[in-house]
């Protein structure tokens, strides 16, 4: 039987099949390869699988796309 995924988006580590379609491999030696050049923080299990904490993504969604903050000021002019 195959464990159910089915509440992933609650969990807190990726599921197999996120890592699968994260990295586009399947082998865990070559999904952590993958890993390792984009440079997303992960873990070994002892069964030698990458585990990615899914926090590193709903951090970076919260930046992507937001709007940079200029600052409201600008400095007096020279006089002179």
């Amino acid at each position: 039987m195959t464990p159910d995924h089915s509440l992933s988006h609650n969990a807190i580590f990726l599921t197999p099949d996120e890592l699968i379609q994260l990295t586009g491999r399947k082998l865990h030696g070559k999904q952590l390869a993958a890993l390792r050049s984009m440079r997303i923080p992960f873990l070994v299990n002892a069964l030698g699988r990458p585990v990615v904490s899914r926090s590193i993504f709903l951090a970076s969604q919260a930046t992507i796309g937001s709007p940079t903050k200029t600052p409201s000021w600008s400095p007096a002019p020279q006089k002179g």
